[in-house]
């Protein structure tokens, strides 16, 4: 089996090929979050809260990078999961 491993002081990283992961590569410098904002996106038009986050490098969902440098890049890999409905 493959593997990376990555350490510094305080952390201790396997990553192996083969296996899901989601990983989130952070700037702590430019860590922030923004102030929240009223959106109208959901199927029906009704509203939400938002709240973006700054100072992420790369989130990367089972090997697809989803966000690089605080923006989404379009890719979608996961599954949406429903719950439970009353029939």
């Amino acid at each position: 089996m493959s593997s990376l491993f990555i350490s510094n002081a305080s952390l201790w990283l396997f990553l192996y090929i083969g296996y899901m992961a989601d990983i989130n590569i952070i700037d702590h410098d430019n860590l922030c979050v923004y102030k929240p904002e009223m959106v109208h996106d959901l199927p029906t038009g009704s509203r939400r809260i938002m709240q973006k986050a700054g100072g992420y490098i790369a989130t990367i969902k089972s090997g697809v990078v989803t966000f690089k440098n605080d923006e989404a890049t379009g890719e979608l890999p996961g599954t949406l999961i429903r719950g439970a409905r009353d029939e």
